[in-house]
């Protein structure tokens, strides 16, 4: 027969094991489920676009990034294009009409 001095430890540590895995699972599918999103607006920085959205990429491992290009700037649009073809989470917007300053 099992000494309850025995037992009673054995048990309370799997009941506290089991409550950390259920919370564990939780949090991951709550991760997972919760979608958001980073906006960043580009204006003229063509030296710092590529930073600026690696950066958030990092900062942000389950957003999407979405990138309004207010600059116009063929510059900035090719080095937009071509990080949005190499990260599925990038995606570019162009502001119809410049704005007013």
């Amino acid at each position: 027969m099992l000494n309850i001095y025995i037992l009673l430890p054995v048990m309370t540590l799997c009941v506290i094991g089991v409550y950390f895995l259920i919370k564990e699972i939780a949090a991951v599918i709550l991760k997972n489920s919760i979608g958001s999103s980073v906006i960043l607006e580009i204006r003229d920085d063509a030296d710092g676009v590529e930073n600026a959205v690696r950066t958030a990429l990092r900062t942000n491992p389950s957003s999407d990034i979405i990138v309004i290009d207010e600059s116009g700037s063929d510059e900035i649009g090719t080095i937009l294009r071509h990080l949005s073809l190499d990260y599925e989470r990038v995606h570019i917007k162009q502001r119809k009409e410049a704005p007013e300053k």
